[in-house]
């Protein structure tokens, strides 16, 4: 059975944006489903709002939670790309940090 998440995450704390509080990109979580071992495990998606977004890393429960591999493109993304991380099985997500070439953002998982 697919759980979901509750998608979308919620803006907690943001550190030096040169978009004046403005986020360059958005973020979502779901569940991946791994068909060669019939299990799910968080995924995060980001997708770019500008051009030139680069994403340095993606952090989840501070730490905590490993990412299993990333999906997409992180460099240089443009307007509408997509990226992001698929998490090992097991963690339940409740924190996501986002570094970037802009700037850097925490959110809380609802």
């Amino acid at each position: 059975m697919r759980k979901s998440l509750g998608l979308f995450a919620m803006l907690v704390f943001f550190t030096s944006s040169l978009y004046a509080g403005k986020i360059p990109f958005k973020v979502s979580t779901s569940q991946h489903y791994n068909q060669a071992w019939n299990y799910y495990s968080p995924e995060i998606k980001i997708v770019s709002t500008i051009d030139g977004l680069t994403v340095k890393s993606i952090i989840a429960n501070r730490g905590n939670c490993k990412v299993a591999y990333y999906k997409g493109t992180l460099k240089n993304m443009k307007y509408g790309t997509s990226g992001g991380a698929v998490l090992r099985r097991g963690c339940e997500l409740l924190s996501i940090r986002v570094d970037t070439n802009k700037g850097s953002w925490e959110f809380e998982v609802n």
